[in-house]
């Protein structure tokens, strides 16, 4: 498995939660639960792990995921890392109201080497805003994120003096019901 570089945990995820997501997680996913736990991963904690059975939990009535479908970590800017059904990697990116796949064969060594990478962080999650804001306002904790305010949806600027600290969860809930849900992104073509 890879390692990686930069791990801030939190503290441990429930054998129970790992044990109900065993059979679906990508392969390596349970044994890196048990080992790190929760947790923020990279120097500024942009990706977090988290205890996928309270992530499902706390997202139910925010997103619908389909039957088998594990959440594998939020960001700092409140994006939701999901693996679907048949191995698809996904980030529902609920400030754009948007699903984006991963590119199809993600493993989950390659995921965590893209994870330590601010270049491919900057090209998949446009997290440029996320470091400016770390120098204002620290790296938010578990459970916390970066938000726009106002919202993009309603006319907010993309700029890192926009983000405040708030709860991950409420953020989320938030964007959901003032701006709509998330959709699958269109290829372009």
């Amino acid at each position: 498995m890879t390692e990686i570089e930069h791990f801030q945990a939190w503290g441990p995820i429930p054998e129970e939660s790992i044990q109900q997501y065993e059979a679906v997680a990508p392969e390596g996913l349970p044994e890196l639960w048990r080992e790190k736990g929760r947790g923020a991963i990279g120097e500024l904690g942009f990706i977090r792990l988290v205890d996928p059975a309270r992530a499902a939990n706390m997202v139910r009535g925010i997103v619908s995921l389909p039957e088998g479908s594990v959440v594998v970590g939020v960001t700092a800017l409140a994006d939701l890392l999901v693996v679907l059904p048949g191995n698809t990697w996904a980030a529902i990116k609920y400030r754009w109201k948007v699903i984006d796949p991963l590119p199809p064969g993600v493993t989950l060594d390659a995921y965590l080497d893209a994870v330590e990478d601010p270049g491919m962080l900057q090209d998949f999650f446009q997290w440029d805003v996320y470091p400016q804001a770390v120098e204002r306002l620290g790296i938010p904790g578990e459970d916390r994120c970066f938000g726009y305010v106002p919202l993009l949806a309603l006319g907010g600027r993309m700029a890192p003096e926009s983000l405040e600290e708030m709860g991950l969860w409420e953020h989320m809930m938030l964007n959901v019901q003032l701006a709509g849900p998330p959709t699958p992104r269109q290829a372009a073509g």
